[in-house]
């Protein structure tokens, strides 16, 4: 049905494909009821490659949403050539609230004026990277416009209303992400930032004379990933592991999941460790495994006193976009003399109208620039960050700020083009007793 010549409109819905990709890779290691594969990471340049089959995107979209702030992820988004749109996810329930609705928006919109812009032939497919309900009025509008319509989702996360589309219309296809799902995805193997909640990590000891050479990168790397490999299988959890000390191969590994309270609790890690102990599956089938510990065990041992974790509470949970936790090359990590990184406040990858004139400072929720981020530093005060250059400088050229050639850390306005306006918070035209405004009317 697909022309491999023709041109492409893609839509992507990051959040239903993220998900549902960490939910089948969990079905597939047949993990715990309830449990989604955090270590599992979509590759979007990979997928985009794969969906496309080599036509030219003409157009192409992801809508995602935060927070967290993903500015690194949304910016190598962005040099495949897709456009990025984020939206807010609820305080209340945290669920997407604009999502759907402006990727419905955007592909009608895309659907009618492009068709009209390039003729009956300019744009052949609308491929949709999602399986969600609410895109029947996409699908029936491109069919309206006689467009091909082609629709990526996993078996399970696909529409009944959207199968039925595809059941009475040849210009619908379904495609199942379940074929293609090795060739699209990879996995996280390595613990960074030495951040594990004691209460469901282990140590992995092995027999340091047995396993060969300490320096061997490739073979650190090697034993690490089977013994991750074997931790999810055994715990039916994924697993992160890292290095406890450069010279040995003691292992820290970290289970993902939080085992959850209540009616949602989702297992029970003193019951799991205790079974899989009595079992002896986990030292057996660990090569030159020496001993198996919890982690509150080996930091009880005097030669491991002063070893330097980044722990965190049992409620933590990995979050797999996370820059802070992850790295992409999968460097080696060492869990000892590592200091923590202050965890930023930033929860939306927009930059904040607000700018200097910012109360919340470094508290705030969007973006700030390195500029004012200097100048939260320097003025603590929110008060009066709040009035940022509204009112003219007392000491003029003799501010200290203007002789270092750094004015912008400076409160106070030292020429009309940097000033202010308090009440209409135009920049550059007049302090606020010149405002044009009457008082009220902002």
């Amino acid at each position: 049905m697909s022309d491999p010549k023709g041109n492409v409109l893609l839509y992507i819905d990051n959040s239903n494909i993220f998900i549902n990709t960490q939910i089948h890779s969990a079905k597939l290691k047949k993990y715990r009821p309830k449990i989604q594969d955090v270590c599992c990471r979509i590759e979007i340049g990979k997928l985009v490659n794969k969906v496309c089959g080599g036509r030219d995107v003409v157009r192409g979209k992801l809508y995602g949403s935060e927070p967290p702030a993903l500015d690194s992820v949304w910016k190598a988004i962005r040099m495949k050539q897709i456009e990025v749109y984020t939206s807010h996810r609820s305080t209340w329930n945290d669920r997407e609230k604009e999502t759907d609705t402006k990727l419905t928006a955007h592909a009608v919109e895309d659907i009618v004026s492009l068709k009209v812009e390039g003729g009956p032939d300019y744009v052949r497919t609308v491929i949709l990277l999602t399986g969600d309900k609410d895109m029947r009025q996409v699908v029936q509008t491109a069919q309206k416009h006689k467009w091909r319509v082609e629709i990526w989702s996993y078996e399970k996360a696909l529409s009944k209303d959207l199968g039925r589309e595809a059941e009475n219309n040849p210009c619908v296809k379904i495609c199942l992400l379940d074929d293609v799902f090795k060739e699209i995805t990879s996995y996280k193997y390595y613990l960074l930032r030495g951040r594990v909640a004691k209460e469901r990590s282990i140590v992995i000891k092995h027999d340091d004379i047995k396993m060969g050479e300490i320096g061997n990168r490739k073979r650190r790397d090697m034993v690490l990933r089977n013994v991750v490999d074997i931790c999810n299988r055994l715990f039916k959890l994924p697993t992160l592991a890292g290095y406890i000390d450069p010279k040995s191969f003691d292992l820290c590994v970290f289970l993902c999941t939080s085992e959850g309270k209540g009616d949602k609790r989702l297992y029970s890690f003193e019951k799991l460790w205790r079974d899989i102990i009595a079992s002896g599956e986990l030292k057996n089938n660990i090569e030159n495994c020496s001993h198996t510990l919890t982690l509150h065990e080996y930091l009880q041992a005097d030669n491991v006193d002063d070893l330097n974790l980044n722990e965190v509470g049992d409620d933590f949970v990995v979050d797999m976009d996370d820059p802070e936790y992850f790295d992409d090359n999968d460097d080696e990590y060492t869990l000892v003399n590592r200091k923590e990184r202050q965890k930023s406040s930033q929860r939306y990858s927009e930059v904040c109208v607000k700018r200097f004139a910012c109360r919340a400072g470094p508290w705030c929720h969007y973006k700030h620039n390195d500029l004012e981020k200097e100048y939260f530093k320097a003025q603590p005060d929110g008060n009066r960050r709040l009035k940022y250059k509204t009112v003219e400088c007392s000491y003029a050229e003799n501010c200290r700020y203007v002789k270092n050639e750094k004015q912008y850390l400076c409160s106070y306005a030292h020429s009309v083009t940097e000033v202010r306006c308090f009440r209409c918070r135009e920049i550059g035209l007049h302090y606020t007793d010149e405002c044009p405004l009457q008082r009220g009317t902002n």
